[in-house]
């Protein structure tokens, strides 16, 4: 299997997870970097599998403290994902969930955080239908 199958990317990038939740986010940051750009390269920016590897490149970011880097790029893994899977599937979701808690922690924020988990609540509720 060549180094740039979807496999191979979705291995990078799951490696770059296993290193931010071991608190190595340098070398996280590096692979998560290297696995979104190569994905997006190779797999096209609008593949699922690119734009997961984008949503974890952005939580690595954000736990380095990259707090513009890391919207930047939640902002544009939820914009693909809603194109590419629909507003309503749960990787979008997950991603508009990140963006929130992400702004949530700027106090000047709060309100555009509030927002976004209102719009994800709702997305959840009409997914879900009213016998949920």
């Amino acid at each position: 299997e060549g180094g740039d199958s979807q496999a191979s990317w979705r291995r990078c990038g799951d490696l770059g997870v296993s290193l931010c939740l071991a608190w190595q986010v340098q070398q996280a940051m590096q692979v998560c970097q290297r696995a979104a750009e190569g994905s997006r390269a190779k797999l096209g920016a609008a593949h699922p599998e690119a734009l997961r590897l984008r949503h974890n490149l952005a939580g690595v970011l954000w736990k380095m403290g990259l707090r513009a880097e890391a919207e930047r790029a939640f902002r544009a893994a939820w914009e693909g994902r809603s194109r590419a899977l629909g507003r309503d599937s749960s990787a979008a979701m997950r991603t508009l969930t990140q963006l929130a808690a992400l702004l949530d922690e700027d106090p000047h924020r709060k309100v555009e955080a509030q927002a976004l988990y209102r719009n994800a609540m709702e997305l959840r509720k009409a997914s879900l239908g009213p016998s949920h």
